[in-house]
């Protein structure tokens, strides 16, 4: 389903968002049912070269949920599993975290941090993965130079040390993943010719190498851009009009399945698409109804156990569904009551997206069974202090570079 790759560029993974790229498969999709938990060796053949993706997390933030909560101005992580009116694990509030009217967070697991867009403030402010409390940013973007107005929603490739930030009084604008202070973007998506009217959520597909866009105004619908973009730049597919979202908002990119997942506040409904519809196309298929428990949906992300996790401000909840689910299906989890800390969650991410990982790239030549042996072995071993994963890389290093190096 993605273009092929320069063996030359290096990637690990999809901004651990997605990183199961190839040709759409065909297997049967398996709804409600999610891989195990244990570690698992997958490999992907391409141009003679394997990308092996090691991923070690934190024990403590293993398959946590965190989630951008606007009218409390705060940050919750919850456990993979919560339900009901579940405690969260770590609250970020207060008057030293910065944060003012939350509305995206987004995951570094590359860096162990954690990125939030402060609508109301405006700023971005960055925190240890861990962190809870009252704690201070590690960075803050914020002033005149940064140029923004209103962001609302953001992205992390840390890959190309880059954040994507969409701003709703303007348009997109490119940060060094370092950025701090008043600094400037390293380029910006703006213009008559973008599309781009009031944005919203963003998804970065790095296995594609492509940005996709929800907007509110009157333009409305997904733009897809090349991740380069600059400018007034025109986008390579729109996903626009009447048979498509009426309010589109959360995006997120499964590769595994080549679609596009569409959160449609306006409609009470979340969306699939083939990953590269344009035009007015309608989805695939359509979770909604008064058993579903969505009312105005907005984040949305697939987990690694295939379910699909769902945040609503209108609700107040964070509802769980199976991946590939239908019709009116009610949900697997719905987290929401006194207690949780939910407060209008808008965006939301977790640490074992669908595909993602995080880590170094381990690269092997031709076949060499002895060697993929000592990587599996590698992986048993170091699963008994952190979560270990292996995915294929979305995008190949140089055969010549040492892990880590991309």
């Amino acid at each position: 389903m993605n273009t092929h790759r320069d063996p030359s560029r290096a990637t690990r993974g999809q901004a651990r968002s997605a990183g199961s790229g190839g040709a759409r498969n065909n297997r049967t999709r398996p709804v409600g049912s999610g891989p195990s938990s244990r570690p698992s060796l997958r490999i992907e053949w391409r141009l003679g070269v394997i990308g092996v993706l090691l991923a070690v997390l934190p024990l403590a933030a293993r398959g946590d949920v965190y989630v951008a909560n606007s009218s409390s101005g705060s940050v919750t992580a919850y456990a993979q599993m919560a339900d009901g009116a579940a405690v969260p694990l770590r609250i970020i509030s207060g008057s030293a975290t910065g944060l003012g009217g939350p509305n995206s967070v987004a995951l570094d697991l590359e860096n162990d941090e954690i990125f939030v867009t402060n609508q109301s403030v405006p700023s971005v402010t960055v925190y240890p993965l861990l962190a809870n409390g009252d704690a201070p940013p590690l960075r803050t973007i914020s002033g005149p130079s940064t140029g923004l107005v209103q962001p609302i929603a953001i992205a992390v490739d840390s890959v190309n040390d880059e954040i994507y930030v969409a701003d709703a009084g303007a348009g997109v604008w490119v940060f060094s993943r370092i950025a701090n202070g008043d600094e400037p973007p390293l380029r910006s998506i703006e213009g008559p010719s973008t599309g781009l009217s009031f944005p919203r959520m963003v998804f970065l597909d790095l296995v594609n190498d492509e940005l996709y866009v929800s907007n509110f105004g009157t333009a409305g619908g997904v733009r897809v851009f090349p991740r380069t973009a600059a400018g007034d730049a025109s986008p390579i597919r729109s996903l626009v009009g009447a048979a498509t979202a009426a309010q589109p908002r959360g995006l997120f990119v499964d590769l595994a399945f080549d679609e596009l997942i569409v959160a449609d506040e306006g409609a009470a409904a979340v969306h699939a698409f083939a990953r590269t519809a344009d035009g007015n196309v309608a989805p695939l298929r359509t979770i909604s109804g008064p058993s579903t428990g969505l009312t105005g949906p907005w984040g949305v992300v697939l987990n690694d156990r295939y379910e699909l996790i769902v945040a609503d401000p209108l609700a107040s909840s964070v509802t769980v569904h199976p991946g590939g689910s239908t019709g009116d299906a009610p949900p697997l989890r719905t987290v929401s009551g006194a207690g949780t800390g939910l407060s209008s969650p808008r965006g939301l991410a977790t640490t074992e997206a669908a595909g993602g990982a995080a880590g170094f790239v381990i690269l092997v030549p031709e076949p060499d069974a002895a060697l993929l042996a000592v990587v599996a072995l590698a992986s048993c071993a170091v699963a008994g202090a952190g979560r270990t994963r292996f995915a294929k890389a979305g995008r190949l290093k140089n055969p010549t570079d040492g892990p880590g190096t991309g």
